[in-house]
């Protein structure tokens, strides 16, 4: 089904005013999760502190029904940017 103009740009200004997916803040990673699991869901930074146990985090959160590529996005630029580590694209 295609989008109109309409809903396209209603879309767009939607993504623009959205708060982030995920931020860093106080030692966690905290993912918007909206309702579904009250609000945030925070992994504290240690437990994600190699790209290993990030994977890890990675993997079980794609078992949620909350998050979405957007959050995968958003986990992994914030994280590659906390720790310094360089992600190809």
């Amino acid at each position: 089904m295609t989008k109109s103009l309409k809903e396209l740009v209603e879309e767009a200004v939607a993504n623009i005013a959205a708060p982030p997916k995920v931020k860093y803040e106080a030692g966690q990673f905290i993912l918007d999760c909206g309702p579904v699991c009250n609000g945030t869901y925070e992994i504290d930074v240690s437990r994600a502190n190699t790209p290993e146990k990030l994977l890890g985090w990675l993997m079980h959160l794609s078992s949620k029904t909350w998050f979405t590529g957007d959050h995968l996005e958003s986990l992994i630029a914030v994280a590659s940017s906390h720790f310094g580590w360089r992600v190809h694209p």
